[in-house]
């Protein structure tokens, strides 16, 4: 999520004699970008404190970028509309999309208050644009012409001093001051320029991503969990609100006089609701659990017949949801087939002790962890909390009953879905 430093959020009243119009600003022969180098200096009650921020910006003729930190904004202006595309550096699967008439309204309506000459000069092309970007003056600054290389425009209460390259007559310094009564401020940003890329190769692919409602909705993604990874820190929680975590499945059984223990957890992770954007239909979690219980009776079976010890498995479901979709209906149903997961008889005290469904979310930080998109995937665990294998689990294929039936018994054959009542 972008930090706030780089916003400031003041009621600042613009008064001031009007000037002659101001200078238009010319067009943009090539892309620039700049770091930008930001202090901002606030008091309050006599005590002031200083917060720093670097980000970047990038313009070309009709499109800047903003780099703010690892959030990146694309803006796009053409004829009669605009468009603001965001994303997040580390999230290759999301992005948020706004569209509008204007440009400066859609980076007031989706960013935290930026102060940009240079980027509030390109919106509104005009070179005293009101620095704080996509707003405009009250009543014209006044404005005084120090000498060549720098530049005041001034207000009741604010004042814009921009200090200029003699060479290139790029906006190098700008110091902002608001003498605001409830909070004086003084915001000073450098800007160190260099010829940009081609603006053809700012922007991203986003025909395969997944929309979301906000800028402050993008974060970073959670690396994927591959096989022997830990998978420790997924966050899961019982039906009234309590962390479980995944170790506690491997305690010793508590009713066995010589020590015994699960080797293994398989946990079910399954979305309550279509995931969106998704036309696979979800998988019937009472024939998925039927399926793994016949898998485990058929293990039992076979190790016995061979005189051979078997691995312990404990089964659970854990019931995934996007806030927006929490269904306690739907949590219900769920619940019910939980309790209906057969246990294991030689540990009846980890049975007993282990929630029967757990609740977790959202889907992208953990389905997607082990198979990107999915609405349901089966995540076998071993006693050193590792991954052993993650199984997406698809409507209207066998292929992962092989692969389940691979980790939790070798020697099986292929398995078939128990058929529906």
């Amino acid at each position: 999520m972008m930090r706030p430093l780089l916003g400031l959020i003041v009621c600042v009243v613009f008064t001031s004699r009007p000037c002659a119009s101001p200078p238009v600003m010319q067009p943009i022969a090539q892309p620039w970008q700049a770091t930008v180098n930001v202090i901002l200096d606030t008091t309050r009650h006599g005590s002031t404190t200083r917060r720093v921020a670097t980000y970047r910006l990038m313009i070309a003729a009709d499109l800047f970028r903003l780099d703010l930190g690892s959030v990146c904004v694309l803006g796009r202006r053409e004829d009669a509309s605009a468009s603001l595309i965001a994303w997040h550096t580390r999230d290759p699967q999301s992005a948020f999309i706004a569209r509008g008439p204007d440009l400066a309204g859609l980076l007031r309506q989706h960013l935290p208050p930026l102060w940009s000459s240079p980027l509030a000069q390109f919106l509104s092309q005009h070179d005293d644009a009101n620095p704080l970007v996509g707003h405009a003056w009250s009543q014209p600054p006044a404005v005084r012409e120090i000498d060549a290389h720098n530049r005041s425009l001034i207000t009741s209460r604010l004042t814009v001093e921009r200090q200029f390259d003699r060479e290139s007559s790029r906006l190098v310094r700008e110091t902002i001051r608001s003498s605001e009564p409830q909070a004086e401020f003084t915001l000073e940003l450098t800007y160190e320029w260099s010829p940009a890329s081609s603006s053809a190769a700012w922007g991203i692919e986003i025909a395969n991503r997944t929309l979301v409602p906000s800028v402050s909705a993008l974060a970073p993604r959670t690396p994927p969990i591959d096989v022997g990874r830990s998978v420790a820190s997924l966050r899961l929680i019982d039906a009234i609100g309590t962390v479980w975590t995944i170790g506690s499945a491997f305690r010793p059984e508590p009713t066995a006089s010589l020590p015994r223990s699960a080797d293994l957890l398989v946990l079910v992770l399954h979305a309550v609701s279509t995931r969106e954007g998704s036309t696979v239909p979800l998988v019937p979690l009472d024939r998925l659990i039927a399926c793994i219980d016949q898998l485990r009776q058929e293990h039992a079976l076979e190790s016995a017949l061979h005189a051979q010890p078997r691995q312990h498995a404990l089964v659970r479901i854990a019931a995934v949801f996007d806030v927006p979709d929490y269904a306690p209906a739907r949590l219900d149903e769920i619940a019910k087939i939980a309790e209906r997961v057969a246990a294991d008889p030689l540990l009846p005290g980890l049975e007993a002790s282990v929630p029967r469904m757990l609740i977790t979310h959202p889907p992208r930080e953990t389905i997607d962890l082990f198979a990107p998109g999915a609405s349901t995937v089966v995540v076998v665990v071993d006693a050193t909390t590792r991954l052993v294998a993650a199984i997406p689990i698809e409507a209207g294929t066998d292929s992962w009953q092989h692969a389940l039936s691979r980790v939790l018994n070798p020697t099986s054959l292929d398995h078939k879905l128990p058929e529906s009542d």
